[in-house]
């Protein structure tokens, strides 16, 4: 079967279609050329922003002090733990430089600076255990003047 044949119109139509696509397709390619770097640009500060984004917002998040409080009075109770001393210290190196204070033990974090110290002490030769000792008399004696619970009476 042969094709009907076109008219001069149509013909005209379809030679003309693919001219109009390819120019509207040359000014989006000239567009780009023009401006490419502002695009470039502008693609890489979203990326960066979205990277940012989802890094902060995917961040671990640090626990409750109380929560922190609670764990270093259980590594003061843990003697056979040689890393729940250093651990206690530093929880309570990390409240002291938050300023907490527990509503309930108030002076809960130089009682644990002071303990760690003292028993930092017995691991020492006599004159740094004797600067231990002095520093854990000091925060031993600091919580009891902010206030002591009734079970870490000294």
């Amino acid at each position: 079967m042969a094709d009907p044949p076109h008219k001069p119109e149509e013909q005209k139509a379809a030679a003309e279609a693919p001219a109009q696509a390819s120019a509207g397709r040359n000014k989006y390619v000239a567009w780009l050329l023009a401006y490419k770097w502002p695009v470039i640009g502008a693609s890489v500060a979203l990326l960066i922003i979205g990277v940012g984004t989802y890094g902060y917002l995917s961040r671990q998040k640090a626990p409750d002090p109380s929560v922190l409080l609670a764990r270093a009075l259980e590594c003061l109770n843990e003697t056979d733990n040689p890393d729940a001393i250093p651990e206690a210290r530093k929880i309570a190196s990390e409240l002291d430089a938050l300023h907490y204070r527990d509503p309930n033990f108030i002076g809960a974090v130089p009682y644990i600076l002071g303990i760690t110290d003292f028993r930092h002490a017995s691991q020492q030769n006599d004159r740094e255990r004797l600067d231990s000792y002095r520093a854990a008399v000091v925060h031993l004696e600091q919580a009891a003047s902010i206030g002591l619970d009734a079970n870490h009476r000294l």
